[in-house]
Parts: C-alpha cells; structure tokens; sequence
C-alpha cells in the first residue's frame, strides 16, 4: 500500500537531502504523475514508487506515464 510523503518526508525515506531530492525532479529522475504528484501547490510522493525507483525497478511504462499525463489535461 502506498503511503503520500511531503517533499521532506520522502528525502528522509531516501536518505538524501531536501536539494538533492529537488535535483532529481528538475533532471527528471523522479516524474511528476509517476513518482510525485502536484495539485494546487501541493506536491506528495508516493513511498511505493520511490521504493521501486531505489531498487532500479521500472515504476510504470513510458507511454503508461504519458497517457496518464495526457488525460489530466
């Protein structure tokens, strides 16, 4: 079961710092809709999919991600 980390929250789950976690998402090695969620100025990451990120498993298919994406707008 998924449990929804603050930006703090999921830096500590990591084990790294708050700008390294912010890093990541600008490089785009954490994906907003896959790993992170944003509404309304609030943003949560989701602990399953940073497990799978830390493992190096694939969190969900590329065109998955995309249509998922895509319907939100």
């Amino acid at each position: 079961m998924s449990h929804f980390l603050t930006q703090k929250e999921a830096a500590e789950f990591l084990k790294i710092s708050d700008e390294t976690l912010k890093r990541y998402k600008q490089r785009g090695s954490l994906v907003c809709g896959v790993h992170f969620f944003k509404r309304e100025g609030i943003v949560r990451f989701d602990s399953e999919q940073l497990t799978r990120w830390l493992k190096g498993e694939n969190s969900i298919n590329v065109s998955s991600a995309v249509d998922r994406i895509l319907a939100t707008i």
